[in-house]
């Protein structure tokens, strides 16, 4: 559902606050809990959504996939994805392309920290659109240092640059 009143008058207001402090602003969405990846319906007001936010002259948007269940919560998705992996990358090109041009995508993964040679990572880094910047915490959710091999590792494995997330 897209914005409207005094939300709308909030974020019209944040957005341009930041162009004007020469900042960018990055919009994020959380619909891990509950979205059924493969409902084209589902995906259609997620698409509306961000289209709305776009129309403000956003052009950052967030996908977070952290926090949730790390195995498909729905028959249909079960039956439509081979895994969570599968799930999430359909939704992140998806979105992506719905954006249209000239806007930017980074998501969240739901296994965001490690050694990046996970197997969601792996399936996450071959099957998003490379354009598609994905988060990553390091080797623990909180990682105290970061390794320039764990980010080479990362880099090799998802075919991008590493997007450090500060948890």
């Amino acid at each position: 559902v897209a914005y409207d009143g005094h939300s709308l008058e909030q974020l019209t207001e944040l957005v341009a606050l930041c162009r004007e402090h020469g900042m960018r602003f990055l919009y994020c969405i959380s619909p891990g809990l509950d979205i059924r990846y493969s409902d084209d319906a589902e995906l259609a007001v997620l698409g509306a959504k961000l289209r709305s936010v776009a129309a403000l002259g956003v052009d950052d948007f967030g996908l977070l996939l952290d926090d949730i269940p790390r195995d498909l919560q729905h028959a249909d998705d079960r039956a439509a994805f081979t895994d969570l992996a599968a799930a999430h990358v359909s939704v992140s090109n998806r979105v992506f392309a719905d954006l249209g041009p000239g806007k930017r995508l980074a998501v969240c993964p739901t296994v965001y920290w490690g050694t990046g040679t996970e197997p969601y990572m792996v399936s996450l880094g071959l099957g998003t659109d490379p354009r598609i910047d994905l988060f990553w915490t390091g080797r623990a959710i909180c990682s105290a240092t970061l390794d320039l091999a764990d980010a080479a590792t990362f880099a090799r494995t998802t075919n991008r640059p590493v997007t450090y997330w500060d948890n």
